[in-house]
């Protein structure tokens, strides 16, 4: 890219568990994270050559890849829970994410969460202890 002096666009993919502190998952989050890292630091190195680099990353989205997690006892109900849109991502929607951060021509070194909300749910909620509903009971 940088040799035929067009510019142009790349979209890595990541994952939420790059900035999230999963359990037993080290190893897949430094890995994410790492590539997070890299698509930032691409981004500074090759802006000069009008070529932008960002990333998705997904949530828990329904692959091959998640087939073993839902064999886990309540795994995919307690994601669905903490989504915010509720359910499961799709890779359809993945790759709407990657076609749409890479139509965007003023936008380099960027991590776009793809994950339905889960990134935003916390631990610590007070609403939680309150009993206020969440997305899924509220619905």
């Amino acid at each position: 890219m940088v040799g035929r002096g067009q510019g142009g666009t790349i979209c890595a993919v990541t994952s939420i568990s790059g900035f999230l502190a999963d359990r037993m998952m080290g190893h897949y989050s430094v890995s994410k994270a790492g590539v997070a890292e890299m698509v930032r630091v691409a981004a500074r190195e090759l802006g000069p050559f009008a070529i932008r680099v960002n990333a998705v990353a997904p949530g828990t989205t329904d692959t091959p890849m998640f087939a073993s997690a839902k064999r886990l006892a309540g795994y995919e109900a307690r994601v669905a829970e903490r989504a915010a849109l509720g359910g499961v991502g799709s890779p359809h929607a993945v790759a709407a994410a990657i076609v749409s951060l890479s139509s965007l021509d003023w936008v380099t070194g960027q991590i776009l969460a793809a994950d339905g909300g889960v990134s935003l749910w916390s631990p610590i909620d007070p609403a939680e202890s309150l009993g206020r509903p969440g997305p899924a009971s509220s619905a």
